[in-house]
């Protein structure tokens, strides 16, 4: 499924976010209802967008969760409208805090194994001429 519009809704550490509409047009009312809509939450730093994507699959999965949840510890009933927009909800204010996290995490992870390249990655160079004097 094609998105049809992207909508800034925000701006968070400096990276742009915007939102996929999700949905292909005389749609709308029938992908809400039967859970042919995947959540995005596109974030881009400069030219290289990178995104928060919920697939179907993981949204079919997280509905019932969040609806359990209020069920459970809010003794609230909460339909698959609500918990849908519950759910777009905290991908468009939460998600990004975490995704920058992960990024975060991982940054550091590569930039240690970067620092640890010259140890483990290292050539001399001009031994040719050592070498040749060893031999004789």
């Amino acid at each position: 499924m094609e998105p049809v519009a992207i909508a800034e809704v925000g701006n968070i550490a400096g990276r742009e976010i915007t939102e996929s509409a999700g949905h292909q047009q005389g749609r709308k009312d029938s992908a809400l209802s039967s859970g042919a809509i995947g959540l995005n939450v596109t974030l881009q730093p400069s030219a290289i967008p990178m995104s928060i994507k919920i697939t179907k699959e993981e949204t079919a999965e997280i509905i019932p969760s969040l609806q359990r949840y209020f069920r459970e510890e809010w003794e609230e009933e909460l339909s698959e409208m609500r918990a849908r927009f519950l759910l777009d909800y905290i991908v468009q204010e939460i998600a990004p805090f975490a995704y920058n996290c992960g990024i975060r995490d991982a940054e550091t992870y590569f930039r240690s194994r970067v620092e640890e390249l010259p140890a483990t990655c290292f050539a001399e160079g001009l031994t040719y001429w050592h070498k040749k004097k060893k031999t004789r």
